[in-house]
């Protein structure tokens, strides 16, 4: 990788990590003012709504981007103890699962 390759590499990490943070506070936000509105006996219909549909963006976000990153990370992110690696290995084991699921007659 060249020194361009790197650089936007390192810009595009950054983009993640902020946006990474943005989404945690705002999902610890809605926490919050759930955790008063329970205290203060406020409905949190919405609130749950938000944090579940927030939560599940993030999480799909944060899927993207290891897949994204991992190429980056070379033969160290090959390594079996790896964190990366073992993300990436328990997300590939779950799409095979559900893809089979999908598509395998049952039995």
């Amino acid at each position: 990788m060249g020194a361009k390759e790197s650089k936007a590499a390192f810009r595009k990490l950054d983009e993640m990590q902020q946006d990474y943070t943005a989404r945690e506070n705002s999902i610890l936000e809605l926490a919050t003012r759930s955790w008063e509105n329970l205290k203060n006996k406020v409905d949190n219909t919405s609130l749950y709504e938000r944090i579940a549909i927030e939560s599940r963006d993030f999480v799909e976000i944060i899927l993207f981007n290891v897949i994204k990153l991992y190429p980056h990370t070379g033969i160290s992110g090959a390594a079996a103890d790896n964190e990366i690696n073992i993300l990436f290995r328990i997300y590939l084991r779950h799409l095979s699962i559900n893809y089979c699921k999908r598509i395998c007659p049952k039995r």
